[in-house]
């Protein structure tokens, strides 16, 4: 009794994931079952399960009740996995930069994979420091990378290095390694200069006047800043002409001005014109480019007048006619 068999492709492919063979079977007499081996080719590609037939034909001195022998292939390899970088970039002051972040697919597979993404919020916002994005990464058999790229936009604040997110998530035919890559975004911005006026103003005869000198930033911050001060005497002295001061000013992130306030104490006194100091010192997220304001009290009080007096007197003289003398 004979039969002849062959192997033919499912979606196994012969040469590539199994060795084709053909042949005819003979069963001598009293022989019940007989043997095909197939030698499948091992890899360490993700990929389906996959199948290849078995077929019998021309039986002789018998029937065939089942010709076809079906062939299974179990994939046996881990799915390739799924990882994201981090990126740093510069935000630049105008128009946008692109932060582009890689993700890398480690491992062969046979299978086209996929994998979502989109941007979150940590330190840096959306619409005001990135723009944000979503979509879908596709790799197709052979690609192990792909690029996403976020738009950072440009500013001229100064303000500390931020950060936001891109998450991965929903892979199909991999794992995710990495799921989540940092931006950051570094400030290139100078710190805002501060700087203080000078004033002039009359002390006036009673009570007090204000002075009010402006503390500037030459620029808006997106960080607070901070810078103390205290007056100082010149020629005008505390507290006989002016009442000292000290503090520190605080300026929220967008103001650029701060006022301080030092009363001047009035007089009717005829004097020169005097003068106090305020100083700037120890600056936070800024510099200073003028660190003292001088605050001039002009006087306003008319100067003293001279008088001379007239007076008359008599002297008599023995013996002499009296005579009034001036």
């Amino acid at each position: 009794m004979t039969v002849d068999f062959a192997t033919t492709d499912g979606s196994a492919i012969a040469g590539t994931d199994y060795t084709a063979i053909a042949g005819t079977l003979t069963f001598a007499a009293g022989v019940t079952s007989q043997q095909l081996t197939v030698t499948v080719a091992g890899d360490t590609i993700f990929e389906n399960t996959e199948s290849f037939l078995v077929n019998l034909t021309n039986p002789v001195n018998a029937t065939l009740a089942d010709p076809q022998g079906l062939g299974t292939i179990t994939n046996d390899d881990a799915a390739p996995t799924l990882a994201i970088n981090d990126i740093t970039v510069a935000e630049g002051d105008t128009g946008t930069t692109n932060a582009v972040f890689t993700v890398t697919l480690t491992g062969a597979t046979a299978l086209p994979a996929t994998v979502n993404f989109t941007t979150a919020d940590n330190t840096a916002a959306a619409g005001s420091d990135y723009t944000a994005v979503t979509g879908t990464l596709t790799f197709a058999p052979g690609v192990t990378s792909q690029l996403i790229t976020v738009p950072v936009l440009g500013d001229t604040l100064n303000e500390p290095n931020e950060t936001f997110f891109v998450n991965l998530s929903g892979a199909t035919n991999a794992s995710i390694a990495d799921a989540q890559g940092i931006g950051t975004i570094t400030n290139d911005d100078g710190a805002p200069v501060l700087a203080i006026n000078d004033v002039t103003v009359a002390e006036g005869n009673t009570g007090t006047t204000n002075v009010v000198f402006t503390v500037s930033l030459t620029s808006p911050s997106a960080q607070p800043v901070t810078v103390a001060f205290a007056t100082a005497d010149g020629t005008a002295t505390a507290p006989g002409d002016y009442a000292a001061q000290a503090g520190t000013l605080t300026f929220a992130p967008g103001v650029t001005t701060q006022l301080i306030t030092v009363a001047v104490v009035g007089d009717a006194v005829f004097e020169a014109s005097e003068s106090f100091l305020i100083n700037l010192t120890s600056p936070v997220n800024a510099t200073i480019a003028d660190p003292q304001g001088v605050g001039t009290l002009t006087n306003d009080d008319t100067a003293p007048t001279l008088a001379i007096t007239t007076s008359r007197w008599l002297r008599v003289v023995p013996g002499r006619p009296t005579r009034s003398s001036r």
